[in-house]
């Protein structure tokens, strides 16, 4: 997989556990990256995209 793509289901996955997590009665939820085949640049892009979904601000 192309370097820009690696990760790229972390978003999708991320929004279906936060929607599991809210649905089993959850308040909080912890997302860990670490993805060894994911460059640390990619893995922050993947967190403020995440971020964006949620209407979360981002820098």
């Amino acid at each position: 997989m192309p370097a820009g793509r690696r990760g790229a289901g972390l978003v999708d996955a991320a929004l279906r556990d936060l929607d599991r997590a809210a649905g089993a009665g959850a308040d909080e939820l912890h997302i860990v990256t670490n993805l060894p085949d994911v460059p640390p640049e990619r893995q922050a892009d993947l967190l403020e995209a995440l971020a964006a979904k949620l209407d979360l601000p981002t820098p």
